[in-house]
């Protein structure tokens, strides 16, 4: 999982700054994939439960990090130490080395990928592609589209 940050010292995609994404790789830094997706899917839901994301603010961003840490093996004084620090601003300038090789033109959020395979974001397109490449997750136990209902 990569930030969409395009230039650390830019606004980054959907953000009038890069606060959003400078709490994410201060937290991805700290923990594994499985943390990084609930880390995420908290922070998402932090932005898309107010108008947070668009506030320039630099704590609404740390702030929904440290509540989001919760219950993960991300340190809350590490995070925070690191937000305000130059590693941050390494792993920032890190990310967006690693967003612009990958996306050196215009790019969508979500952007997903299973395996290398760019895959559309919906949830069928995905499930289907991570069942095709193998996955034995009980959602590809499913017929079709549809869970089985008994």
């Amino acid at each position: 999982m990569a930030p969409a940050v395009r230039s650390p010292s830019r606004p980054c995609i959907e953000e009038g700054n890069c606060n959003w994404e400078l709490a994410t790789v201060c937290a991805f830094n700290q923990t594994n994939t499985t943390g990084q997706v609930a880390f995420l899917a908290c922070m998402d839901e932090k932005a898309m439960g107010s108008a947070a994301s668009m506030i320039v603010g630099t704590q609404v961003a740390l702030n929904a990090a440290k509540h989001c840490s919760v219950g993960t093996s991300i340190d809350v004084q590490q995070l925070a130490s690191c937000y305000a620090g130059p590693e941050g601003q390494g792993l920032l300038s890190e990310a967006s080395k690693v967003f612009n090789k990958q996306f050196p033109g215009p790019a969508s959020v979500p952007h997903t990928f299973v395996g290398s395979k760019d895959v559309h974001a919906g949830y069928s397109d995905l499930k289907n592609a991570i069942c095709a490449a193998g996955s034995t997750a009980p959602a590809c136990k499913t017929l079709g589209n549809a869970a089985c209902v008994i």
